[in-house]
């Protein structure tokens, strides 16, 4: 929708700095997408305000973030 954002990221191993394939990123209770081969993402259509942006794959240990999204950004 028009009010909505847009978040935009790169999923890396920790050791190596290199992108991660197939990662789960995920919006509490907005939905979800795959990171491609380069590790890159993008989640669309995100609704404003406090969110919850979480990552997990095999192998990882999940993590999680928290920030605040506003009407149109792009982050």
């Amino acid at each position: 929708t028009q009010n909505a954002a847009t978040i935009r990221g790169r999923v890396t191993d920790l050791a190596t700095g290199a992108g991660l394939a197939g990662v789960q990123v995920a919006i509490d209770g907005q939905g979800a997408v795959l990171t491609g081969a380069d590790g890159n993402y993008q989640l669309n259509d995100v609704q404003p305000g406090a969110i919850v942006l979480r990552a997990a794959v095999a192998g990882y240990d999940a993590a999680a973030a928290t920030a605040t999204v506003t009407q149109g950004q792009v982050l």
